[in-house]
């Protein structure tokens, strides 16, 4: 396809035939019927590389058209591991911006604090407020563990992307810095993002 539309744009060239074929009949190298005969080749090119070129890049065009459908078929998730109720909110407003619109799926927030039980609930709790006051659905999630439920649902194309704390960041824990590995040994085939802002 692409081969036959790259051929049809380059098989026709008129400016330096015609121009080589004047010069040399003007020369004397050629007479008139080499000229005669150079300007029905090119008539023949470009009749010849038009066709060839609007029929290829209809083909063309057709495809890339079943290529996009077939990338829209892609689903993502948006998984965010939460240590720091504080975090809550700017951590889902940037999960939000990279969610696609179109997307059915809610974004899961994970909340990973150790041993410390009130503050994984003023976690699930800021996480139920947002909920209320926006049209985002969010989908909770209590322990790394839970994590395994999603993988569940993936096939082998749809992408995972988990918004991560950068160490040193108030919203970091000491629990994040085995996710990677986690979802490596977890999610082998299934694609992930790790996104650090």
């Amino acid at each position: 396809m692409e081969r036959n539309l790259i051929f049809g744009l380059s098989s026709s060239r008129a400016a330096a035939t015609l121009a080589a074929a004047l010069i040399g009949y003007k020369i004397g190298l050629f007479g008139e019927d080499v000229l005669n005969g150079t300007v029905i080749m090119i008539l023949v090119t470009c009749l010849v590389s038009s066709f060839i070129v609007e029929k290829n890049a209809k083909i063309l065009a057709t495809q890339k058209e079943d290529n996009s459908n077939e990338t829209d078929k892609v689903v993502e998730r948006i998984l965010v591991p939460i240590a720091n109720p504080k975090t809550v909110e700017s951590l889902i407003n940037l999960a939000v911006l990279i969610k696609n619109p179109e997307s059915q799926h809610p974004i899961y927030a994970l909340a990973v604090v150790r041993d410390n039980n009130e503050a994984k609930d003023r976690i699930l709790d800021t996480l139920v407020d947002m909920k209320q006051s926006s049209d985002v659905s969010y989908f909770p999630l209590k322990d790394w563990k839970d994590i395994l439920n999603i993988r569940n649902s993936l096939s082998r194309d749809d992408l995972l992307i988990v918004v991560l704390s950068r160490k040193g960041s108030i919203s970091y824990d000491e629990s994040m810095e085995t996710t990677p590995r986690f979802l490596s040994q977890n999610l082998k085939d299934s694609n992930f993002i790790l996104l650090y802002p």
